[in-house]
Formats: C-alpha cells, sequence, structure tokens
C-alpha cells in the first residue's frame, strides 16, 4: 500500500472532510491577474469551510501551504487573508475560523500532504480522468450539467439562495453531452442519457 493509499485510508477511517475550489481562469477570470483570482479562491474556500464548521456545530482554524515566490510573497499573502477572519464575506460572518489562516510547507505538514491529495485527485477528476462522485462541487462560472457529466451528480443545489435543480437541465449548456472531443468515452450516470460516447 502507497503512502498516498494509507493517508486516504486513515483520512475516511476518522470520516475527514475535503473542500477543493477549482477555477477555470482563462474561462472567467482572465482579465483578472493570478493574485487576484487567488484571493477569490480563497474566499469561496472560507465560505465553504465556515458553512460546514457551522453545519457541524464546531470552530476551526486553516493551515495553507506556503506560497511561492519567496520570503516576501511568504509574509504578503497571509496579510492579505486577514480580512477574511476579521471580516467574513459578503455571505459568511467571522467566527467559525478562529485564527487568521497560517501557512506551513507541506512536507513537514502530513495534514496539508492529504490536502494537496485531495486536491490533486479532485482535479484529475474533474478533468475527464475516472469518475467520482463530487457531492459539493462548485463550478465558475456555473455550469452545473457538468457536475452530471463528471460527477454523476442528478442534483444541484444553491444553499445560500435555498433552491435547487434536478439534473441535467435542458435549459442550460452541456445538457445533452459533456462537450468533450467526438470518441472521448464518457461514463455517464447510470440513470441518464443512453449516451456512452461523444
Amino acid at each position: 500500500m502507497t503512502a498516498g493509499s494509507r493517508m486516504l485510508k486513515a483520512a475516511a477511517l476518522r470520516d475527514v472532510k475535503s473542500m477543493v475550489v477549482l477555477l477555470g481562469h482563462s474561462a472567467r477570470y482572465s482579465s483578472r491577474t493570478q493574485a487576484e483570482a487567488g484571493a477569490e479562491i480563497l474566499k469561496w474556500l472560507y465560505e465553504r469551510v465556515s458553512m460546514h464548521l457551522g453545519d457541524v456545530g464546531d470552530a476551526g482554524i486553516v493551515i495553507a501551504d506556503k506560497p511561492g515566490g519567496g520570503a516576501a510573497e511568504e509574509t504578503k499573502w497571509p496579510a492579505a487573508s486577514l480580512d477574511l477572519t476579521d471580516h467574513g464575506t459578503e455571505y459568511i460572518q467571522p467566527g467559525k475560523i478562529i485564527l487568521p489562516i497560517v501557512t506551513a510547507h507541506s512536507h513537514h505538514v502530513p495534514h496539508l500532504q492529504l490536502a494537496d491529495l485531495a486536491v490533486a485527485a479532485t482535479t484529475a477528476a474533474y478533468a475527464g480522468r475516472p469518475r467520482v462522485t463530487g457531492a459539493g462541487i462548485v463550478l465558475y462560472p456555473e455550469r452545473m450539467n457538468l457536475c452530471y457529466w463528471a460527477f454523476g451528480e442528478t442534483g444541484w443545489a444553491r444553499p445560500s439562495a435555498s433552491s435547487g435543480w434536478a439534473l441535467p437541465r435542458t435549459d442550460l449548456p452541456y445538457a445533452d453531452d459533456p462537450g468533450l472531443p467526438p470518441g472521448t468515452p464518457v461514463q455517464a450516470p447510470v440513470d441518464g442519457p443512453e449516451t456512452a460516447t461523444q
């Protein structure tokens, strides 16, 4: 058994939850710098972690991998994240994440190595590799029907608006196919369209 497999097994035994935010920079945020897009991603992650902590009636801390770019970036990024822990966001009040976001080198912290593994697996699954169930997947710009094709989701919800829809929605893009090049194998949900390849 590999180290990654052991980490995943230990996490599953402890009912570890993961939240991963992926952003298609060129799809919506190409006019923003990487730093600006990164700040948006951090805000979305902060909101999801805070919502989860609220759901389970708990508080927590966030430990992130040290950003690349040397000592200047290592101090700049955590300082820029203070606004989240001090003021929250337009959707989330502060208080569930009880300390400012701290950073550490991932090769020194096994928890961050597990986070790296979760991010890599989620990215690979979303990029069209083996299909996995993706409860809680958030896509921006919203492409909710892709959750149907990539993760087998048959419903999509927007908890902040207390709304949800059955998937696929025929009035939205990707209702009939996932938009992959012709001949690409597609593993659609069991109760989905009969299409095996596009």
